[in-house]
């Protein structure tokens, strides 16, 4: 369907992702487990390549990433996904008490959760589910803004045209 400003009507996805990023395999297991009846897709990737590679290919509505993802930390590579991906909820894990990774991921990242093991599936499958509807909400908002943005771009060509053709 092709809406009159030329783009593609975006029909929602009823499948939402969720990508797992240097994060421990048996909490990955159980949660799937614990949301097998979600319409969630969940990916796990080791690295921070693998996870861009990933985000490249299809974007996800939730990105978990533990602090320490081999040579980058986790606030760091959450603060890229907010600056390419701003509806992207981001999640962050850590085994420590780290205050200084828990201050860079809220200022930096602008995190939605700080999580610490051990992760209860039962615990991490409520906060999904949080962290789905409020990426729902935010692709809902940055769809209208996209919109206005494009009528308010078609209105203004069509002032200039009638300028246009007032002066000749």
């Amino acid at each position: 369907v092709v809406e009159p400003f030329g783009e593609p009507h975006k029909v929602e996805r009823m499948t939402r992702r969720i990508l797992f990023i240097g994060g421990d395999e048996q909490a990955v297991a159980g949660l799937r487990s614990a949301l097998h009846q979600e319409p969630y897709q969940i990916a796990a990737v080791s690295t921070v390549e693998e996870a861009r590679a990933s985000l490249k290919e299809e974007r996800a509505s939730v990105v978990v990433a533990n602090e320490k993802i081999g040579a980058v930390r986790g606030a760091d590579f959450l603060a890229e996904v907010q600056k390419l991906f701003p509806s992207t909820v981001r999640i962050m894990t850590t085994d420590a008490g780290d205050k200084d990774a828990l201050i860079d991921a809220v200022n930096q990242a602008e995190i939605y959760r700080f999580l610490s093991p051990p992760l209860a599936p039962a615990h991490l499958a409520r906060v999904l589910r949080d962290a789905v509807n409020i990426a729902r909400v935010a692709e809902a908002q940055e769809a209208v803004w996209t919109a206005a943005k494009q009528q308010q771009d078609a209105l203004q060509r069509l002032v200039s045209k009638d300028v246009s053709s007032e002066e000749a």
